[in-house]
């Protein structure tokens, strides 16, 4: 089976983009029990997150210590260490799994947590992105623009994520 990718974005605050995206989630993983699915938080607000820990106090303080750990189990983390070349083969330094967190989502949701510090690392992105290549095999610009997309195609476990 394809991995499948479904993105909600838009550009506005509170549209209902962290609900939404909670609720599908959730019940595609629920109907789907046979396939991993992965929520990637690309908000630095991290409310989509924060929704899917458990919400309050508890899920404020869990985001928090995956932000300041020494390589953030957070999207900056795996975008960070993309863009540095270190070994990402490991998904788990990254991704958390929710119901060790939520016991109230199903076994087989999963979280790239989203981080304040993206609108930081942002400029940065932008800058490897416009570097000139070192090489011909250097594509600075498609590296950095395929970074989330090349995480959607790998699998967190021995089932296909979604």
């Amino acid at each position: 089976m394809k991995n499948k990718s479904y993105v909600i974005w838009n550009n506005k605050g509170g549209v209902g983009k962290s609900t939404i995206t909670f609720h599908v989630a959730s019940v595609y993983a629920e109907n789907n029990p046979d396939r991993d699915v992965v929520v990637i938080d690309m908000c630095p607000q991290a409310n989509v997150s924060m929704m899917l820990m458990g919400g309050g106090k508890k899920a404020e303080e869990h985001l928090q210590g995956l932000i300041t750990m020494r390589t953030p189990q957070t999207v900056v983390g795996y975008i960070t260490d993309s863009i540095i070349k270190s070994d990402i083969s490991d998904l788990t330094k990254y991704i958390i799994d929710l119901h060790k967190v939520n016991p109230n989502l199903p076994e087989n949701m999963y979280l790239l947590s989203g981080d304040g510090n993206l609108e930081l690392i942002a400029p940065l992105l932008s800058e490897r992105a416009d570097a000139t290549p070192l090489s011909e095999s250097d594509k600075p610009w498609e590296s950095v623009h395929s970074i989330i997309k090349n995480l959607t195609e790998r699998q967190v476990s021995d089932k296909p994520c979604t």
